[in-house]
């Protein structure tokens, strides 16, 4: 064995903790179908009308994407339904930005929410981070039927109809163009309307803005890559464990809440100078490590570069049982102290502390330092 991979063997089987006010981070990729068609449709305009929505019983705007190939417009309305028959209309994002310089963009895309139900359930364990394919049109004029739309948006409940259609002629200010619908159309709530001066940073909007814009300027630059993942806060590392603990190990907690051993234990880990709530966390972390390890305290099995996954995949299917046996591993106060540490260490390598290991008193002074603990610690 070579001695790179000795020193990978060596590091796998080193002993590890947790903390699970961390998430693994879960990608939610939408169709790129979007991004094969509707920029391909040769999408020249929006056709604004109304017509009437059975559903509804009334007569609703009808926004028409009107374009010159029909073949794509219903491949990409077929995605949208396929989008929508999981979740609703407003499976589809549709945003419209107005430009000071006049003119409008519009962008259609995964609305990021349901993308993520649709994808994920309604899953919890992970960090979850969209990449959205989208399809922008800078629109050059304002017309009144646009405004008027605009208005209508402004009401607290405000439904229209998306559709698409081709169209016979140019597309011209005050002209009516011969069309016909090539799709069927999709039942929508919402949409995003925003003046270019109210994008917030970061947003799909602001993705809309900056690639249309640049579109229109025809200075585009394929290949966006998403943003990368960001570190939550200590604060929300905080309020996060407690409710992954709590959804994951609502079991252990009770027993530990139940035991007198372990009531002795935790007040024995206190008095060494750790929180309680590590005590917990701790035992938790050498049942989880149990189970998928067969029979290993501290994840000792698990390869270190994939650890916040395969923690991750087994308390997403997880679930605990109150059978009546004790469920609790067989531990010394050194064990719990050691998983203690190693959970100490891990939250703080997440937040770019790599001072070398020391006792458990400057672990917890570390810690306050990066104000992921909420009592107060004085360093001894």
């Amino acid at each position: 064995m070579s001695k790179r991979k000795e020193r990978t063997a060596r590091k796998n089987s080193e002993p590890k903790g947790y903390d699970h006010g961390i998430k693994a981070t879960a990608f939610s990729v939408g169709p790129l179908d979007l991004v094969n068609s509707l920029p391909r449709a040769e999408v020249d305009g929006i056709v604004y009308g109304k017509a009437y929505e059975p559903s509804l019983g009334t007569t609703v705007p009808l926004i028409s994407l009107a374009g010159r190939n029909a073949a794509l417009l219903r491949a990409a309305f077929h995605e949208f339904a396929q989008w929508s028959a999981l979740s609703d209309g407003d499976a589809v994002e549709l945003t419209f930005v107005f430009l000071k310089s006049g003119g409008y963009l519009v962008g259609a895309s995964p609305e990021p929410t349901r993308l993520q139900q649709r994808m994920m359930g309604f899953d919890t364990t992970y960090h979850q981070i969209s990449i959205l394919p989208s399809w922008i049109k800078h629109i050059e004029t304002v017309g009144p039927h646009t405004l008027e739309f605009r208005d209508y948006k402004e009401k607290l409940v405000s439904p229209f109809l998306l559709t698409a259609v081709t169209y016979d002629g140019p597309l011209e200010p005050g002209r009516v163009p011969s069309v016909r619908q090539v799709a069927p159309e999709l039942l929508k709530f919402e949409a995003t309307i925003l003046d270019e001066d109210d994008v917030e940073q970061g947003s799909q909007a602001d993705m809309i803005l900056h690639v249309g814009m640049e579109r229109s300027l025809s200075s585009f630059k394929p290949g966006h890559k998403p943003t990368a993942r960001r570190l939550p806060s200590p604060v929300e590392v905080r309020r996060a464990r407690p409710l992954a603990l709590r959804r994951s190990f609502p079991v252990t907690l009770a027993r530990i809440a139940r035991s007198d051993v372990m009531q002795a234990l935790k007040a024995e880990v206190v008095a060494n100078g750790a929180e309680a709530w590590q005590f917990d966390q701790a035992i938790c972390n050498m049942v989880l490590s149990s189970d998928i390890t067969g029979g290993h305290l501290h994840y000792e099995t698990l390869a270190s570069g994939n650890l916040l996954q395969e923690i991750a995949k087994a308390v997403a299917t997880r679930y605990e049982l109150a059978d009546g046996k004790d469920g609790l591993p067989a531990s010394t106060i050194e064990q719990i102290m050691r998983q203690i540490s190693l959970d100490a260490l891990f939250l703080l390598r997440m937040f770019g502390d790599h001072a070398p290991v020391g006792p458990l008193s400057d672990l917890m002074w570390r810690l306050k330092k990066l104000n992921l603990l909420a009592a107060k610690v004085s360093k001894k």
